[in-house]
């Protein structure tokens, strides 16, 4: 009781500087989006148009067999977010950051080779659609092709970077599992898609920070501040793709690279990366409500229901794939030797995106195709919990843990 009371105090202390942070994250997420929008229509049209064309010479995946599924192409999202650079009414920049409109049969999309979708615009606004920052102005003077090669190059940059840097910092063995579950997500070829290409840079720009800087996790505070930062961009980013690996993968990495703490102390960067996430999205229909005079909440709230809902049909791989984790997850608990927090930590880890998958279940069953990738989350987390079990002590490490 007494280590619950004096973590409680620690954390009481890191609730003002954490509100400071969200002020801070809402005011710049809030103007980047109005700024972007404030191109005008005609900067970005020609280009826009060129790339929904560019889109469609992608080879696509087969729906079968099972691998190529997992690694399919989803040009469904990717020709969404082009079409909301188009649709977006410059002239009204403010609404146009808020709503988000896309052609209201963009959401039935039948994956015919339109240049773009008609009809009446419809609001996407339950998400920031933060993607559209780097897209709108890449649009203004390249095309899609160019793009995705850029960001491919940049992201095994930043990919053999985040392995040299674990390399040094930690020990081989652990840069090296690092590397073989993230190219078993499918990286690089992931890098080809404009949906998910923000969710390995922001991995990846967090890895380097925290290794980098060791100061960021040195306190409860410097900790929580970072993964409130971490969770507060991820949702601002991303669409709903596979956002546990901002969590799970910096969050090992600062585990093996820090001195052992006590057991609570390996809550903080979760509450904080949760809290961000959350905490940042809901503020998003509360700015986007008063700004436009709409109420955000009714469609984001039945968008909730939706996507925790009923599994969908179909999803026999999901709850295979969630069963064997689960059973690797006990077996873990169960033969492992938990010799301190750190042990404990990448268990609770290990657990999180079981805990993501039965509550977004039909979220995770209708876009299995790129959700799955959060299972392999769990998968790194235990095969990380056994090489610190069965490894060896690394010399002149910072911290008495085994790696």
């Amino acid at each position: 009781m007494a280590q619950l009371a004096a973590y409680l105090t620690k954390m009481k202390r890191v609730m003002l500087p954490l509100g400071i942070t969200w002020l801070i994250l809402l005011f710049a997420f809030t103007a980047t989006m109005i700024a972007v929008h404030l191109i005008p229509a005609s900067a970005v049209m020609s280009n826009t148009t060129a790339s929904v064309s560019q889109l469609y010479e992608i080879p696509q995946s087969p729906d079968t067999p099972l691998i190529p599924t997992l690694l399919h192409h989803d040009t469904f999202t990717d020709r969404i977010i082009l079409d909301m650079i188009r649709t977006a009414d410059t002239s009204r920049p403010i609404d146009a950051a808020m709503m988000n409109y896309i052609p209201a049969n963009d959401l039935q999309f039948d994956n015919t080779k339109k240049i773009f979708g008609e009809g009446p615009a419809e609001d996407y606004a339950r998400y920031w659609q933060g993607h559209q920052l780097p897209a709108r102005i890449a649009m203004t003077f390249t095309t899609l092709k160019p793009l995705l090669i850029f960001n491919t190059v940049t992201g095994i940059i930043l990919f053999i970077a985040v392995v040299i840097s674990m390399w040094r910092r930690i020990a081989a063995r652990h840069a090296l599992t690092f590397a073989a579950f993230i190219i078993l997500s499918g990286f690089p070829l992931t890098m080809w898609s404009l949906q998910l290409t923000d969710i390995y840079f922001i991995t990846f720009i967090a890895m380097l920070c925290l290794l980098a800087a060791p100061r960021l996790s040195v306190s409860t505070r410097n900790i929580a501040i970072t993964f409130f930062t971490i969770g507060a961009a991820t949702t601002f980013f991303d669409f709903l793709t596979f956002p546990l690996f901002t969590l799970c993968f910096p969050l090992v990495a600062m585990l093996l690279s820090q001195k052992p703490g006590d057991r609570l102390q390996a809550m903080t960067p979760i509450l904080s990366w949760g809290l961000g996430y959350t905490l940042l999205w809901i503020s998003k229909w509360i700015v986007g409500s008063v700004l436009t005079g709409t109420n955000l909440f009714v469609k984001a709230i039945d968008g909730i229901n939706e996507r925790t809902g009923d599994i969908s049909s179909g999803s026999q791989a999901l709850l295979i794939l969630l069963t064997a984790t689960a059973i690797m997850l006990l077996i873990a608990v169960v033969i492992g030797r938990r010799k301190n927090y750190l042990h404990d930590a990448l268990l609770l880890t290990a657990a999180i995106p079981i805990a993501w998958f039965i509550v977004l279940k039909n979220h995770s069953t209708v876009h299995f195709f790129f959700t799955w990738r959060i299972l392999l989350l769990t998968y790194y987390c235990i095969t990380t919990y056994y090489l610190v079990n069965h490894g060896r002590k690394r010399k002149n490490c910072n911290t008495d843990t085994m790696l």
